[in-house]
């Protein structure tokens, strides 16, 4: 039996441009300063799995998810 049957039923969604949570990587990297793109990280709050992975995407440059579990 599951202690907590709720937990990941949803989660908080953290994007970031890729590569940039990466050990060793640049503050922000080269590729996204030349093309002008989001460089700060963008989250959204007590949505499920599947529309966390929807959303990342559907993002118009490649970006790293992060998943939170709130704990439901």
């Amino acid at each position: 039996m599951r202690d907590r049957p709720g937990r990941w039923r949803t989660v908080r969604a953290v994007l970031q441009p890729a590569g940039q949570g990466a050990v060793g990587a640049e503050p922000v990297p080269a590729y996204l300063l030349a093309c002008d793109i989001q460089t700060a990280p963008i989250e959204r709050e007590a949505i499920s799995i599947a529309e966390a992975v929807r959303w990342a995407s559907a993002q118009p440059w490649p970006v790293d998810l992060y998943l939170h579990d709130d704990g439901g």
